[in-house]
């Protein structure tokens, strides 16, 4: 953990310090009952829940409530949980951050390190729409695996039905590694 905590404090010093940009890691859950066991981006279990960015909503939302509930009931309390980009990024700028090469090859490089201090067994792609960039971004280093995202807008009934079918998925996946 000492690892990841010298690499938070190099982003936030990189992000925040330097360029004054809004920078977010995954809490650990700490005053909602039954979910305090997650550790978010301190976990280190090997394997990572990858999302593309943070969002500018208000945290914890039903759907962060509802992300870290389902984690902990498939017994991924202590999973690595991160995003690709470490600043907050507006829904409507995600396209546009994605495009900026020096951007991406920062995110890339920082998520290198990260991925090197867990070693994980499987990567878990949060969100299909960025399959193609999940994938080249992570390579054959490690096998990803894609799951729906969680978020408010992609999380009506169905939709979260969806997803704890593929956390199940993952589950067994992952436990077959």
């Amino acid at each position: 953990m000492n690892k990841l905590l010298k690499l938070r404090d190099k982003i936030i010093n990189e992000f925040y310090v330097k360029d004054w940009r809004e920078v977010w890691f995954f809490p650990q859950f700490k005053n909602i009952k039954g979910v305090e066991k997650v550790k978010g981006y301190l976990g280190t279990d090997p394997i990572v829940f990858l999302s593309i960015n943070p969002s500018y909503g208000s945290y914890p939302s039903p759907a962060d409530i509802f992300y870290y509930e389902n984690l902990q009931q498939q017994g991924f309390a202590n999973a690595h949980l991160t995003d690709l980009f470490k600043v907050k990024i507006k829904n409507d700028e995600v396209d546009e951050t994605l495009a900026n090469k020096s951007e991406l090859a920062r995110a890339i490089k920082l998520l290198n390190e990260e991925l090197e201090i867990i070693k994980p067994k499987l990567v878990v792609a949060v969100g299909k729409r960025h399959k193609k960039l999940y994938e080249s971004v992570i390579g054959n280093k490690y096998p990803v695996y894609l799951i729906p995202h969680y978020s408010q807008r992609y999380n009506d009934n169905t939709k979260q039905k969806q997803f704890r079918s593929a956390l199940r998925a993952v589950k067994v996946k992952y436990e077959k590694l």
